[in-house]
Protein backbone atom coordinates (compact mmCIF):
# COMPACT_ATOMS: atom_id res chain seq x y z
CA UNK A 1 0.00 0.00 0.00
CA UNK A 2 1.33 3.58 -0.66
CA UNK A 3 1.37 5.70 1.99
CA UNK A 4 1.56 9.25 2.46
CA UNK A 5 5.05 9.49 2.83
CA UNK A 6 5.79 7.29 -0.12
CA UNK A 7 3.63 10.07 -2.42
CA UNK A 8 5.45 13.13 -1.49
CA UNK A 9 9.09 11.25 -1.57
CA UNK A 10 7.86 10.34 -5.44
CA UNK A 11 6.54 14.09 -5.92
CA UNK A 12 9.91 15.61 -4.96
CA UNK A 13 11.85 13.57 -6.88
CA UNK A 14 10.00 14.47 -9.81
CA UNK A 15 9.92 17.79 -8.95
CA UNK A 16 13.91 17.64 -8.76
CA UNK A 17 16.79 18.14 -11.34
CA UNK A 18 17.96 14.47 -11.54
CA UNK A 19 14.51 13.49 -12.81
CA UNK A 20 14.83 16.18 -15.23
CA UNK A 21 17.97 15.52 -16.88
CA UNK A 22 17.46 12.08 -17.14
CA UNK A 23 14.37 12.60 -18.95
CA UNK A 24 14.83 15.43 -21.70
CA UNK A 25 10.53 15.67 -22.05
CA UNK A 26 9.09 14.23 -18.91
CA UNK A 27 5.44 13.31 -18.96
CA UNK A 28 4.01 15.23 -16.58
CA UNK A 29 0.94 14.64 -14.97
CA UNK A 30 -1.24 16.37 -11.93
CA UNK A 31 0.18 17.11 -8.96
CA UNK A 32 -0.48 15.38 -5.62
CA UNK A 33 -2.47 17.50 -2.89
CA UNK A 34 -0.68 17.76 -0.07
CA UNK A 35 -4.02 17.21 2.25
CA UNK A 36 -5.31 14.16 0.25
CA UNK A 37 -3.74 11.25 -2.23
CA UNK A 38 -6.90 9.46 -4.47
CA UNK A 39 -6.31 6.15 -5.23
CA UNK A 40 -6.18 7.56 -8.72
CA UNK A 41 -3.79 10.14 -8.19
CA UNK A 42 -1.56 7.76 -6.20
CA UNK A 43 -1.11 5.69 -9.38
CA UNK A 44 -0.99 7.80 -11.96
CA UNK A 45 1.87 9.99 -10.05
CA UNK A 46 3.25 6.08 -9.69
CA UNK A 47 3.34 4.89 -13.13
CA UNK A 48 5.90 7.95 -13.78
CA UNK A 49 8.19 5.55 -12.20
CA UNK A 50 8.11 3.84 -15.98
CA UNK A 51 10.89 6.03 -17.44
CA UNK A 52 14.22 5.15 -19.09
CA UNK A 53 16.01 5.39 -15.60
CA UNK A 54 16.47 1.83 -14.53
CA UNK A 55 15.02 -1.34 -16.45
CA UNK A 56 14.86 -2.73 -13.12
CA UNK A 57 11.71 -0.54 -12.62
CA UNK A 58 9.59 -1.14 -15.41
CA UNK A 59 7.79 -4.28 -14.02
CA UNK A 60 7.35 -2.57 -10.65
CA UNK A 61 5.82 0.30 -12.27
CA UNK A 62 3.57 -1.78 -14.41
CA UNK A 63 2.41 -3.35 -11.60
CA UNK A 64 1.69 0.31 -9.91
CA UNK A 65 -0.03 1.31 -13.52
CA UNK A 66 -2.32 -1.85 -13.19
CA UNK A 67 -3.16 -1.02 -9.47
CA UNK A 68 -3.48 2.59 -10.47
CA UNK A 69 -6.46 1.64 -13.00
CA UNK A 70 -8.15 -1.22 -10.38
CA UNK A 71 -8.83 1.58 -8.40
CA UNK A 72 -12.75 1.90 -9.06
CA UNK A 73 -15.62 0.82 -7.59
CA UNK A 74 -17.15 -0.87 -10.42
CA UNK A 75 -13.86 -3.61 -9.94
CA UNK A 76 -16.00 -4.73 -6.94
CA UNK A 77 -17.69 -6.35 -9.57
CA UNK A 78 -14.83 -8.70 -11.02
CA UNK A 79 -16.08 -11.14 -8.11
CA UNK A 80 -18.31 -12.19 -10.68
CA UNK A 81 -15.81 -13.75 -12.60
CA UNK A 82 -15.68 -15.99 -10.36
CA UNK A 83 -19.73 -17.26 -9.61
CA UNK A 84 -19.93 -17.42 -13.46
CA UNK A 85 -18.01 -20.14 -14.99
CA UNK A 86 -18.88 -22.00 -11.41
CA UNK A 87 -22.93 -21.43 -12.06
CA UNK A 88 -21.85 -22.76 -15.96
CA UNK A 89 -19.72 -25.55 -15.36
CA UNK A 90 -21.81 -26.84 -11.87
CA UNK A 91 -25.24 -26.13 -13.64
CA UNK A 92 -26.64 -23.79 -11.00
CA UNK A 93 -29.45 -22.52 -13.92
CA UNK A 94 -29.87 -20.02 -17.35
CA UNK A 95 -31.38 -17.55 -14.87
CA UNK A 96 -28.14 -17.30 -12.73
CA UNK A 97 -25.72 -17.88 -15.88
CA UNK A 98 -27.15 -14.95 -17.51
CA UNK A 99 -27.46 -12.84 -13.73
CA UNK A 100 -23.84 -13.41 -13.11
CA UNK A 101 -21.93 -13.11 -16.71
CA UNK A 102 -24.02 -10.10 -17.21
CA UNK A 103 -22.94 -8.60 -14.10
CA UNK A 104 -19.47 -9.89 -14.86
CA UNK A 105 -18.80 -8.00 -18.52
CA UNK A 106 -19.54 -4.56 -16.13
CA UNK A 107 -16.39 -4.01 -15.22
CA UNK A 108 -14.49 -5.80 -17.66
CA UNK A 109 -16.41 -3.43 -20.22
CA UNK A 110 -14.36 -0.47 -17.54
CA UNK A 111 -11.12 -2.52 -17.69
CA UNK A 112 -11.07 -2.90 -21.65
CA UNK A 113 -11.90 0.53 -22.05
CA UNK A 114 -9.34 1.93 -19.38
CA UNK A 115 -6.15 0.08 -21.17
CA UNK A 116 -6.65 0.43 -24.73
CA UNK A 117 -7.32 4.63 -23.97
CA UNK A 118 -3.83 3.93 -22.20
CA UNK A 119 -2.47 2.14 -25.20
CA UNK A 120 -3.75 5.05 -27.68
CA UNK A 121 -1.34 7.24 -25.66
CA UNK A 122 1.70 5.95 -27.31
CA UNK A 123 0.13 5.35 -31.18
CA UNK A 124 -0.54 8.60 -31.58
CA UNK A 125 -3.58 10.14 -32.85
CA UNK A 126 -4.53 8.10 -35.94
CA UNK A 127 -3.35 4.81 -34.41
CA UNK A 128 -4.94 6.29 -31.11
CA UNK A 129 -8.32 6.64 -32.29
CA UNK A 130 -8.80 3.64 -34.43
CA UNK A 131 -7.56 1.41 -30.76
CA UNK A 132 -10.14 3.17 -29.29
CA UNK A 133 -12.77 2.69 -32.05
CA UNK A 134 -11.78 -1.24 -31.70
CA UNK A 135 -11.62 -0.96 -28.12
CA UNK A 136 -14.50 1.13 -27.42
CA UNK A 137 -17.61 -1.18 -27.49
CA UNK A 138 -14.96 -4.52 -26.76
CA UNK A 139 -17.63 -6.54 -24.93
CA UNK A 140 -20.68 -5.79 -27.73
CA UNK A 141 -18.26 -6.95 -30.52
CA UNK A 142 -17.35 -10.12 -28.27
CA UNK A 143 -20.77 -11.38 -27.43
CA UNK A 144 -21.81 -10.39 -31.33
CA UNK A 145 -19.36 -12.38 -32.54
CA UNK A 146 -20.30 -15.32 -30.16
CA UNK A 147 -23.64 -15.10 -31.25
CA UNK A 148 -22.21 -14.99 -34.62
CA UNK A 149 -20.32 -18.34 -34.32
CA UNK A 150 -23.41 -19.76 -32.77
CA UNK A 151 -25.93 -18.57 -36.11
CA UNK A 152 -27.88 -15.98 -33.38
CA UNK A 153 -28.06 -13.05 -36.41
CA UNK A 154 -31.09 -11.64 -34.27
CA UNK A 155 -29.13 -11.80 -31.13
CA UNK A 156 -27.06 -9.76 -33.07
CA UNK A 157 -28.88 -7.29 -34.65
CA UNK A 158 -31.20 -6.53 -31.36
CA UNK A 159 -28.55 -6.07 -28.93
CA UNK A 160 -26.41 -3.45 -31.34
CA UNK A 161 -29.45 -1.57 -31.96
CA UNK A 162 -30.36 -1.89 -28.48
CA UNK A 163 -27.22 -0.25 -27.36
CA UNK A 164 -27.63 2.65 -30.13
CA UNK A 165 -31.20 3.12 -28.26
CA UNK A 166 -29.18 3.06 -24.98
CA UNK A 167 -27.13 5.55 -25.63
CA UNK A 168 -29.06 8.45 -27.41
CA UNK A 169 -32.44 7.73 -25.04
CA UNK A 170 -31.33 6.88 -21.61
CA UNK A 171 -27.96 7.51 -21.45
CA UNK A 172 -28.03 10.70 -23.10
CA UNK A 173 -31.11 11.93 -21.32
CA UNK A 174 -29.81 10.65 -17.40
CA UNK A 175 -27.05 13.31 -18.53
CA UNK A 176 -28.88 16.08 -19.58
CA UNK A 177 -31.18 15.66 -16.73
CA UNK A 178 -28.08 15.27 -14.83
CA UNK A 179 -26.56 18.65 -16.69
CA UNK A 180 -29.75 21.37 -15.41
CA UNK A 181 -30.34 24.13 -17.12
CA UNK A 182 -28.54 26.18 -19.59
CA UNK A 183 -25.53 23.81 -20.01
CA UNK A 184 -23.49 24.85 -23.17
CA UNK A 185 -21.62 22.56 -25.58
CA UNK A 186 -19.71 22.56 -28.39
CA UNK A 187 -21.31 21.04 -32.06
CA UNK A 188 -18.02 20.57 -33.76
CA UNK A 189 -17.61 16.96 -33.04
CA UNK A 190 -21.43 16.08 -32.43
CA UNK A 191 -23.14 17.15 -35.17
CA UNK A 192 -20.17 15.33 -37.62
CA UNK A 193 -21.42 11.94 -34.94
CA UNK A 194 -24.84 12.19 -35.55
CA UNK A 195 -25.45 13.62 -39.02
CA UNK A 196 -23.26 10.24 -39.37
CA UNK A 197 -25.53 8.11 -37.63
CA UNK A 198 -28.74 9.34 -39.04
CA UNK A 199 -27.48 8.06 -42.63
CA UNK A 200 -26.45 5.02 -40.78
CA UNK A 201 -30.08 4.48 -39.65
CA UNK A 202 -31.46 5.02 -43.19
CA UNK A 203 -28.61 2.71 -44.20
CA UNK A 204 -29.64 -0.11 -41.86
CA UNK A 205 -33.31 0.57 -42.80
CA UNK A 206 -33.00 -0.32 -46.35
CA UNK A 207 -32.38 -3.82 -46.64
CA UNK A 208 -35.73 -4.21 -44.32
CA UNK A 209 -37.99 -2.26 -46.61
CA UNK A 210 -36.40 -4.11 -49.88
CA UNK A 211 -37.71 -7.43 -47.94
CA UNK A 212 -41.57 -5.51 -47.64
CA UNK A 213 -41.33 -4.03 -51.12
CA UNK A 214 -40.44 -7.00 -53.28
CA UNK A 215 -41.45 -10.25 -53.05
CA UNK A 216 -38.75 -12.93 -52.58
CA UNK A 217 -35.45 -9.92 -52.04
CA UNK A 218 -34.05 -12.04 -49.41
CA UNK A 219 -30.69 -12.38 -50.88
CA UNK A 220 -31.12 -9.36 -52.50
CA UNK A 221 -31.54 -7.72 -48.92
CA UNK A 222 -28.24 -10.01 -47.90
CA UNK A 223 -26.24 -8.37 -50.83
CA UNK A 224 -27.31 -4.75 -50.28
CA UNK A 225 -26.14 -5.55 -46.96
CA UNK A 226 -22.79 -6.29 -47.38
CA UNK A 227 -22.70 -3.25 -49.75
CA UNK A 228 -23.96 -0.90 -47.16
CA UNK A 229 -21.47 -2.49 -44.28
CA UNK A 230 -18.37 -1.39 -46.89
CA UNK A 231 -20.07 2.11 -47.01
CA UNK A 232 -20.44 3.26 -43.76
CA UNK A 233 -16.82 0.97 -42.92
CA UNK A 234 -15.54 3.82 -45.56
CA UNK A 235 -17.84 6.80 -43.99
CA UNK A 236 -16.23 6.00 -40.52
CA UNK A 237 -13.46 6.26 -41.51
CA UNK A 238 -13.73 9.53 -42.90
CA UNK A 239 -14.85 10.66 -40.19
CA UNK A 240 -11.56 9.35 -37.84
CA UNK A 241 -9.84 11.25 -40.55
CA UNK A 242 -11.87 14.66 -39.72
CA UNK A 243 -11.46 14.08 -36.26
CA UNK A 244 -7.89 13.69 -36.69
CA UNK A 245 -7.78 16.81 -38.79
CA UNK A 246 -9.64 18.78 -36.20
CA UNK A 247 -8.20 17.18 -33.37
CA UNK A 248 -5.93 19.85 -30.90
CA UNK A 249 -2.34 18.73 -30.06
CA UNK A 250 -2.74 16.76 -26.86
CA UNK A 251 -1.47 18.57 -23.47
CA UNK A 252 1.59 17.47 -21.92
CA UNK A 253 -0.03 16.89 -18.60
CA UNK A 254 -1.46 13.54 -20.56
CA UNK A 255 0.63 10.36 -19.42
CA UNK A 256 0.47 6.89 -19.10
CA UNK A 257 0.59 4.44 -16.77
CA UNK A 258 1.76 1.24 -18.91
CA UNK A 259 3.98 0.53 -21.02
CA UNK A 260 3.24 -0.41 -24.74
CA UNK A 261 3.59 -4.19 -24.09
CA UNK A 262 2.19 -4.12 -20.95
CA UNK A 263 -0.80 -2.41 -22.42
CA UNK A 264 -0.79 -4.46 -25.01
CA UNK A 265 -1.09 -8.26 -22.94
CA UNK A 266 -3.74 -6.49 -20.28
CA UNK A 267 -5.82 -6.11 -23.61
CA UNK A 268 -5.14 -9.48 -24.73
CA UNK A 269 -6.20 -11.35 -21.59
CA UNK A 270 -8.98 -9.17 -20.90
CA UNK A 271 -10.52 -9.96 -24.15
CA UNK A 272 -9.77 -13.41 -23.69
CA UNK A 273 -11.73 -13.56 -20.17
CA UNK A 274 -14.39 -11.60 -22.15
CA UNK A 275 -15.01 -14.20 -24.82
CA UNK A 276 -15.54 -16.91 -21.86
CA UNK A 277 -18.02 -14.69 -20.36
CA UNK A 278 -19.59 -13.64 -23.13
CA UNK A 279 -20.03 -16.99 -24.33
CA UNK A 280 -22.07 -18.02 -21.32
CA UNK A 281 -24.18 -14.75 -21.60
CA UNK A 282 -24.84 -16.11 -25.79
CA UNK A 283 -25.48 -19.44 -24.64
CA UNK A 284 -28.50 -18.76 -21.58
CA UNK A 285 -29.96 -15.36 -22.59
CA UNK A 286 -32.76 -16.89 -24.78
CA UNK A 287 -33.45 -19.28 -22.34
CA UNK A 288 -33.33 -17.66 -18.98
CA UNK A 289 -36.09 -14.52 -20.57
CA UNK A 290 -38.24 -16.94 -21.03
CA UNK A 291 -38.26 -17.96 -17.28
CA UNK A 292 -37.66 -14.83 -16.03
CA UNK A 293 -41.06 -13.98 -18.09
CA UNK A 294 -39.50 -11.61 -20.73
CA UNK A 295 -40.35 -11.13 -24.01
CA UNK A 296 -37.13 -11.69 -26.28
CA UNK A 297 -37.29 -8.28 -27.79
CA UNK A 298 -37.53 -6.60 -24.20
CA UNK A 299 -34.50 -8.77 -22.89
CA UNK A 300 -32.32 -7.61 -26.42
CA UNK A 301 -32.72 -4.18 -26.89
CA UNK A 302 -33.81 -2.83 -23.59
CA UNK A 303 -31.62 -5.60 -21.09
CA UNK A 304 -28.57 -6.65 -22.27
CA UNK A 305 -27.57 -2.96 -23.53
CA UNK A 306 -28.42 -1.64 -20.12
CA UNK A 307 -26.09 -4.37 -18.91
CA UNK A 308 -23.79 -3.35 -21.33
CA UNK A 309 -23.63 0.09 -21.08
CA UNK A 310 -23.34 0.66 -17.27
CA UNK A 311 -19.88 2.02 -17.96
CA UNK A 312 -20.72 4.70 -20.32
CA UNK A 313 -24.07 5.73 -18.31
CA UNK A 314 -21.80 6.17 -15.44
CA UNK A 315 -19.19 7.86 -16.97
CA UNK A 316 -21.66 10.62 -19.29
CA UNK A 317 -23.74 10.88 -16.11
CA UNK A 318 -20.48 12.23 -14.02
CA UNK A 319 -19.44 14.35 -17.27
CA UNK A 320 -22.42 15.97 -16.95
CA UNK A 321 -23.21 16.57 -13.15
CA UNK A 322 -19.66 18.32 -13.15
CA UNK A 323 -20.85 20.24 -16.40
CA UNK A 324 -18.25 19.08 -18.63
CA UNK A 325 -21.44 18.53 -20.81
CA UNK A 326 -19.10 18.44 -24.47
CA UNK A 327 -17.33 15.12 -22.76
CA UNK A 328 -21.12 13.51 -21.48
CA UNK A 329 -22.80 14.12 -25.06
CA UNK A 330 -19.75 13.17 -26.63
CA UNK A 331 -19.62 10.15 -24.94
CA UNK A 332 -23.28 8.87 -25.58
CA UNK A 333 -23.38 10.22 -29.43
CA UNK A 334 -19.88 9.01 -30.42
CA UNK A 335 -20.37 5.13 -29.24
CA UNK A 336 -24.20 5.48 -30.80
CA UNK A 337 -21.95 6.65 -34.18
CA UNK A 338 -18.76 3.53 -33.19
CA UNK A 339 -21.80 1.11 -33.11
CA UNK A 340 -23.33 1.80 -36.02
CA UNK A 341 -21.38 2.76 -38.92
CA UNK A 342 -18.31 0.62 -37.21
CA UNK A 343 -19.64 -3.00 -35.29
CA UNK A 344 -22.59 -3.76 -37.05
CA UNK A 345 -21.15 -3.81 -40.51
CA UNK A 346 -18.00 -5.57 -39.29
CA UNK A 347 -20.54 -8.24 -37.51
CA UNK A 348 -22.07 -8.14 -41.30
CA UNK A 349 -18.95 -8.26 -42.59
CA UNK A 350 -17.49 -10.91 -40.34
CA UNK A 351 -20.71 -13.21 -40.78
CA UNK A 352 -19.87 -13.00 -45.24
CA UNK A 353 -16.34 -14.81 -44.18
CA UNK A 354 -18.13 -17.35 -41.72
CA UNK A 355 -20.82 -17.99 -43.93
CA UNK A 356 -23.24 -16.77 -41.50
CA UNK A 357 -26.55 -14.58 -43.21
CA UNK A 358 -25.94 -12.00 -41.21
CA UNK A 359 -27.78 -8.91 -42.28
CA UNK A 360 -29.07 -5.29 -41.77
CA UNK A 361 -32.64 -6.32 -42.39
CA UNK A 362 -35.49 -6.75 -38.99
CA UNK A 363 -38.49 -9.12 -38.96
CA UNK A 364 -40.76 -5.92 -38.50
CA UNK A 365 -40.98 -2.40 -39.14
CA UNK A 366 -40.65 -0.97 -35.61
CA UNK A 367 -37.54 -1.42 -34.74
CA UNK A 368 -35.76 0.49 -37.52
CA UNK A 369 -38.69 3.15 -37.24
CA UNK A 370 -37.44 3.46 -33.96
CA UNK A 371 -34.05 4.07 -34.78
CA UNK A 372 -34.54 6.60 -37.32
CA UNK A 373 -36.44 8.77 -34.87
CA UNK A 374 -34.35 8.71 -32.24
CA UNK A 375 -31.53 9.84 -34.05
CA UNK A 376 -33.85 12.88 -35.60
CA UNK A 377 -35.19 13.59 -31.92
CA UNK A 378 -31.19 13.47 -30.69
CA UNK A 379 -30.46 15.63 -33.41
CA UNK A 380 -32.92 18.24 -32.82
CA UNK A 381 -32.29 18.11 -29.31
CA UNK A 382 -28.41 18.70 -29.33
CA UNK A 383 -28.42 21.19 -32.85
CA UNK A 384 -28.77 24.45 -30.67
CA UNK A 385 -25.27 23.24 -28.70
CA UNK A 386 -27.66 23.84 -25.68
CA UNK A 387 -29.39 21.69 -23.43
CA UNK A 388 -31.80 21.59 -19.89
CA UNK A 389 -33.06 19.24 -17.86
CA UNK A 390 -36.45 18.77 -19.38
CA UNK A 391 -35.19 17.45 -22.73
CA UNK A 392 -33.33 14.69 -20.81
CA UNK A 393 -36.81 14.18 -19.42
CA UNK A 394 -38.55 13.69 -22.78
CA UNK A 395 -35.62 11.65 -23.94
CA UNK A 396 -36.03 9.59 -20.84
CA UNK A 397 -40.02 9.38 -21.56
CA UNK A 398 -39.47 8.27 -24.97
CA UNK A 399 -36.93 5.16 -23.51
CA UNK A 400 -39.79 4.11 -21.16
CA UNK A 401 -42.58 3.95 -23.44
CA UNK A 402 -40.04 1.92 -26.14
CA UNK A 403 -39.74 -0.25 -23.12
CA UNK A 404 -43.11 -0.70 -22.07
CA UNK A 405 -43.99 -1.48 -25.71
CA UNK A 406 -41.83 -4.02 -26.30
CA UNK A 407 -42.92 -5.52 -22.72
CA UNK A 408 -46.01 -6.82 -24.97
CA UNK A 409 -44.04 -7.67 -27.87
CA UNK A 410 -44.19 -11.10 -28.04
CA UNK A 411 -42.34 -11.91 -31.50
CA UNK A 412 -38.82 -12.55 -32.07
CA UNK A 413 -36.62 -15.00 -31.00
CA UNK A 414 -34.21 -16.84 -33.67
CA UNK A 415 -36.35 -19.70 -34.57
Amino acid sequence: MITNSDAIEIENFIESEDYNKENESPRRGPSLSSQSYPFEALGARMSYTLTKRDPDDVFKGNLIGIKSILYNWLNLLLIFLIFAPLSFFLKWGVIADFILSALALIPLAHLISEVAEDLALHTGDVWGALINASFGNAVELIVSIEALVQGRIKLVQYSLIGSVFSNLLLVLGCALVAGGNNSEFDLTGVSANIILLMIGSLVIATPQMMEEEQSGAKKNALLISRISAIVLFLAYGQLLFWLYQNSKAAEETEKYKLKPWCSALCLAVLTGITTGIGEILVSSIEEASKEIGFTYKFTMLIILPFLGNGVEHYAAVVFAWNKKMDLAINTCVSSSTQICLFLMPLCVLLGWCMDVDMNMGFEDKFVPVMFCLSTIITFAIISDGASHWLEGSMLLTLYFLFGAILCFDETGGES
